[in-house]
């Protein structure tokens, strides 16, 4: 049988990786996008040259990525629920936030969160950079 400290402790111990966590999945997003600009800018800086091929592809395949990626996430907004009520429902939001910001200002409300509550995923985050740049300079790197 465990007693109600161990049933305590073994909650808080759960929580504690449940926030970590939700602090992970919530960087995620824009660290694809950073580590996709760094990547880029990295290459961009080596100053490969230009010995590419013409690219064969015509107007008609942009056209029809284009439609094919505009039918998924229209596909996926009517299945995810997007509609004009879901943005009716996120227009509170702004004047708590603005509160915020007046009391401590918007360097204080980006730092705060991200140096307490989600300070290991800030850190994971820039060995991910890290990485990326490692991985930009050895992929971009020419074959002698």
């Amino acid at each position: 049988m465990v007693s109600k400290e161990g049933k305590a402790f073994a909650m808080t111990i759960l929580e504690s990786f449940r926030s970590v966590w939700e602090g992970l999945l919530n960087l995620l997003p824009s660290m694809v996008g950073a580590i996709v600009v760094l990547f880029l800018f990295v290459i961009m800086l080596l100053n490969l040259g230009h010995d590419y091929k013409k690219d064969i592809r015509g107007g008609l395949a942009v056209l029809l990525g284009f439609g094919v990626t505009g039918s998924i996430g229209g596909l996926l907004a009517n299945q995810l629920g997007i509609s004009d009520d879901a943005w009716i429902r996120f227009s509170d939001v702004g004047s708590e936030i603005d509160m915020e910001v007046a009391g401590k200002g918007i360097t204080g409300v980006i730092a705060e969160p991200l140096f307490t509550e989600y300070v290991v995923a800030f850190e994971f985050t820039g060995i991910l950079l890290f990485v990326a740049i490692v991985g930009a300079v050895a992929l971009a790197k020419k074959a002698d």
